[in-house]
């Protein structure tokens, strides 16, 4: 009985995500902000919708609330770098994202690339950048209508001594319903798991952002390494000059 009811409830909660119109929220997202305000951000294509959250009386942190969320990851990202994750899409899918940072704010934007048949790449963005300040939740969803690699960017480059904290998930749902720009829509009945797409995209972000201060710290060390070597080279002539002068 029990294992009806809880297949039962996971059905309920897939047929809940599918029923949202391409670039709307759909309701067990929104029902997480009941008594928030929500924003919606301009962005370039009805098939993607973009929002923020803001609690009216403050009491607590969108940081703090993300981290009781499911499947959350914790990721710093340091002065001057980024946080990238990306994943190859199709239409029928679609691409979640919700995130927080935990003080001051990092640029956020999306954007769907496309691979040329000679070579390269095509960018577009779905969602222009924009600061995203500690006071604020981040949710969005993308109703993919062509094939590429959509690119999700939290980006810190523009700070140049403060590191950032973000909590963020994002994954994708399968067979969801299509519908291209111009209009028509094709049901589905599905939403496939995404453990795997998860786990994927955050290896690929971990290393992606701990790759990078990894190499500072080399410069750091072999910047260290030569400046010993000229006080050493500074304090052996020096001596030899005494020595000179005595003679």
């Amino acid at each position: 009985t029990n294992l009806v009811q809880s297949s039962q409830n996971y059905t309920q909660k897939l047929r809940s995500a599918v029923a949202a119109s391409p670039g709307e929220l759909p309701s067990d997202r929104k029902e997480k902000y009941s008594g928030w305000m929500m924003e919606r951000i301009q962005t370039t294509k009805k098939s993607v919708g973009f929002f923020l959250a803001r609690m009216k009386d403050g009491t607590e942190k969108p940081f703090a609330v993300a981290l009781k969320q499911d499947r959350i990851e914790v990721m710093e990202i340091a002065a001057r770098r980024e946080l990238k994750t990306t994943f190859l899409v199709e239409p029928g899918n679609v691409l979640n994202w919700t995130f927080a940072v935990k003080a001051f704010d990092v640029k956020f934007h999306v954007m769907i690339r496309r691979m040329k048949e000679m070579g390269g790449a095509d960018d577009e963005e779905l969602v222009p950048p924009m600061k995203v300040d500690a006071s604020s939740m981040g949710e969005g969803t993308y109703t993919v209508t062509e094939a590429g690699q959509a690119v999700l960017v939290w980006d810190n480059s523009y700070s140049w001594m403060t590191g950032k904290t973000v909590a963020y998930r994002a994954w994708i749902e399968k067979t969801a319903p299509i519908q291209s720009e111009g209009g028509g829509a094709e049901a589905a009945e599905t939403v496939e798991g995404d453990a795997a797409d998860d786990q994927a995209v955050s290896q690929e972000a971990a290393k992606e952002v701990e790759a990078e201060p990894k190499v500072e710290e080399e410069v750091d060390q072999s910047g260290a390494e030569a400046k010993a070597k000229a006080e050493e080279e500074e304090v052996k002539a020096k001596a030899e000059e005494e020595a000179k002068a005595k003679a």
